[in-house]
């Protein structure tokens, strides 16, 4: 309670949070206003009431009064719903904006647009929101040509300062890469975009803009339109961006330091740095975020930013129960049967009363709680990287593990893979991971979970992504701490073989292309491990990379990116390996063209993706490039790739860095319940998925609770803009390990460990 009201007495007012240039004669002013505060969990002061069924606790007044749930299974916890403090700002104020020059004479004021998003949400009682407000408003001025120093009032906000000297003062339009660039990139480039909720559009007249560097010096390149913003993007009808898209190329500049990019008139842009080692950092801080989601550990210093209790280990008392159905047949999976509804319908039916011994570890899965066999998508990624960069394996994560005498990343991998390995079935087939009978229950943590676990049944499909993984664990292991691979290796051929005859005994008339898929890269893996002839066979058998004129990945026949690129870089079936490299060339080329096809260059697979659920961030596009590259070498694919991760790390329309901890405005509210309800910041490494698109999630659950908080309304928002890093607009601050944070540590750890 001392907690609460100290933090209720310092909740912030209504302040300008920045003041920048939009062109010549705008001004983009930020208001915040309200904040959030989260309660810990507790002893209940009395026993809560009503029936005992987990989904329908009912909501209950605390001793102290505050609206909360009970926690736990046994409902020997309680939580208040977190609270909005503060004071709400009225947007209505807006009208009263006055600018003053250094003279402290009047600027005229000819017109003010707003747009207003949430910032962080608090859930208060139900499906109820409330929280920060985040008002920007655009303020055209009858005149341009004001000096000095210009004075900004904002009735009930106060006032702030900023300079009309446009070689200092921050150019809001400038999206520029918040990382920075190598020296050697073949593409060094920005963008500048502007909208101003309705009001003018902004357009540059200057066909000139500058990089400042240290000293003064300034080297001058060409403006040039890249989109009238008035065009989709896509075959659906998305428009990224709502007004002209500027391209600011300056590929050429080479000279290392810091510097910024200037647009006369208007302003410079943050800053940025050219250096060679840019990428080494991000690449780590987004490792170290697999780690923030392992499960069966107490996250705690020296190696956690926040503290949270160990949760799902035996040692605890934490238990899985067999289901007779596989992850396969699974929502969560494949769904190969198509009889699943709600994704854990089929889980929960087959569900038995024999506990499955050693569940434990493993990743989270966001905002859940469940391990999937996809996780291994990202540990693969990881141990590729590290194969094409071993001087990588000299740096540190700060995990536990640090002093065990392995590399980390070794370290990191492994965890993953060991969950998987400690449920392998005596007759050699993986466990799809363990899930619960639900998504989590309001309030409660993954150490005050009520809901029960289940661990999936094998299935061919889970097994073939594990023996690849495995199998490359053995192969990495062998060069870095020999004595280790051979129970991988092992663990990789019972998997292996397991899996076909489990299909074998299915028979089954139709399979999704994901499980041909899997075998086809287990295949390759243990082929590349062992030098067996029967992988070998199997893999020609499986493969479709290997003929010519195959695309690497068609929607609902086949992805087979991965094995195309592990053909090429391992010299496996070197009598196809032209064909595997057409085959990535297929999906990257289209991923170029829609790069220059989209306002903001979204990297997307081609007109008939849409953007949201990671696709823009750190979807297909990133991994497509990097593999193609690889496979290839050909430089259009790494220009390419360079605009890619851009987009993710500030070439945006909001200017963001989509990986917490990560530039210098990075996400903020990431779906993680853990250090949510920890009344904690959120830990560094968190790719969350980024804008959603109004037209294909516009009607669905995650717009619904921006919604009340968004002005104008969110339908008429550019997409590239309808993120809100609230953290209850869930599928925006969601992520996936194998959508997220694996592409974007592939792609990251790929420019960090180049040569050149």
């Amino acid at each position: 309670m001392v907690l609460a009201a100290m933090l209720l007495a310092t909740a912030p007012a209504p302040h300008i949070a920045s003041v920048a240039w939009g062109d010549e004669s705008l001004l983009v002013v930020e208001v915040r206003a309200r904040g959030v505060v989260s309660f810990p969990e507790r002893k209940p002061g009395e026993p809560p009431t009503g029936p005992d069924n987990l989904m329908s606790r009912p909501d209950f007044r605390l001793a102290d009064g505050r609206l909360g749930r009970a926690l736990g299974p046994n409902r020997e916890w309680v939580r208040p719903y977190s609270e909005a403090v503060g004071q709400a700002w009225p947007p209505s104020l807006a009208a009263g904006v006055e600018v003053k020059d250094a003279r402290g004479n009047g600027v005229a004021v000819q017109d003010v647009r707003r747009k207003t998003e949430p910032g962080k949400l608090a859930r208060t009682g139900g499906w109820e929101f409330a929280g920060e407000e985040i008002h920007t408003l655009y303020v055209r001025l009858g005149s341009s040509r004001a000096s000095g120093e210009l004075s900004v009032s904002v009735p009930g906000a106060g006032m702030a300062t900023i300079t009309a000297d446009r070689t200092r003062a921050r150019a809001e339009g400038i999206r520029i890469n918040q990382v920075g660039f190598r020296p050697s990139d073949p593409d060094k480039s920005a963008l500048f975009t502007l909208w101003t909720a309705g009001g003018e559009p902004v357009r540059l007249e200057t066909e000139k803009f500058a990089v400042l560097s240290a000293g003064g010096r300034r080297a001058e390149f060409p403006v040039r339109l890249h989109h009238s913003g008035e065009e989709p993007d896509t075959a659906r009808g998305e428009r990224s961006a709502k007004a002209p898209v500027y391209l600011l190329d300056f590929s050429s500049f080479r000279t290392p330091g810091e510097h910024r990019l200037h647009i006369p008139g208007v302003g410079v842009s943050r800053p940025f740095r050219i250096a060679q080692d840019v990428w080494r950092r991000p690449f780590l801080t987004s490792v170290k975020g697999l780690y923030y989601q392992r499960n069966s550990i107490r996250h705690t210093a020296p190696w956690s930013t926040f503290e949270g209790p160990r949760a799902f280990h035996p040692e605890d008392g934490f238990q899985a129960l067999a289901s007779s159905t596989s992850l396969m047949d699974s929502g969560n999976g494949l769904n190969a049967l198509g009889t699943d509804e709600g994704n854990f319908k089929n889980l929960v039916a087959g569900a038995t009363t024999t506990p499955v011994p050693n569940v434990w570890g493993g990743y989270k899965d966001a905002g859940d709680w469940d391990t999937r066999i996809q996780h291994l998508d990202a540990t693969r990624m990881l141990l590729e990287t590290v194969e094409l960069a071993p001087q990588l394996l000299r740096e540190g994560l700060n995990i536990p593990e640090s002093r065990n005498n392995l590399p980390d990343l070794i370290d990191e991998a492994m965890w993953n893979v060991d969950h998987f390995r400690r449920m392998q079935t005596p007759e050699g087939g993986i466990r799809g991971g363990f899930e619960f009978s639900e998504h989590p229950l309001a309030l409660e943590t993954s150490w005050t979970n009520s809901l029960p676990a289940y661990a999936y049944a094998p299935d061919p499909w889970s097994s073939w992504l594990y023996a690849a993984t495995a199998a490359r664990l053995a192969h990495v292991l062998g060069t870095v701490r020999p004595a280790l691979a051979p129970a991988y290796r092992e663990s990789a051929v019972r998997a292996y073989a397991w899996a076909a005859l489990e299909l074998a005994r299915l028979n089954r008339p139709s399979l999704p292309h994901q499980v041909r898929d899997a075998r086809a890269l287990a295949a390759l893996e243990l082929l590349r491990l062992t030098g067996t002839a029967s992988y070998e066979a199997d893999a020609r058998e499986a493969l479709v990379v290997d003929e010519p004129g195959a695309s690497a990945m068609a929607w609902g026949q086949a992805n087979q990116m991965e094995s195309a690129a592990l053909m090429a870089r391992a010299g496996l079936l070197p009598d196809a390996k032209a064909n595997a490299q057409a085959a990535l060339r297929q999906v990257a080329d289209g991923v170029l063209a829609m790069q220059e096809k989209t306002s903001i260059r979204l990297s997307l697979q081609d007109e008939n993706a849409w953007p949201g659920y990671s696709r823009d961030v750190s979807g297909v596009g990133l991994s497509a490039l990097v593999w193609t590259h690889m496979a290839t070498g050909e430089e259009k694919y790494l220009k390419g790739l360079l605009k890619a991760v851009g987009y993710g790390v500030g070439i945006n329309p909001k200017s963001l860095v989509y990986t917490t901890g990560v530039g210098q405005t990075p996400v903020q509210n990431p779906f993680m319940l853990d250090p949510y309800y920890a009344a904690e910041s959120f830990p560094p490494g968190i790719t969350v998925y980024g804008p959603l698109s109004t037209i294909t999630e516009g009607d669905g659950t995650w717009f619904t609770v921006a919604k009340p908080f968004v002005h104008p309304p969110a339908e008429e928002w550019p997409g590239g803009e309808t993120y809100f890093d609230a953290f209850w607009t869930i599928m925006m601050g969601e992520f996936t390990i194998h959508q997220s944070i694996g592409p974007t540590l592939h792609a990251w750890g790929y420019l960090a460990g180049r040569k050149g």
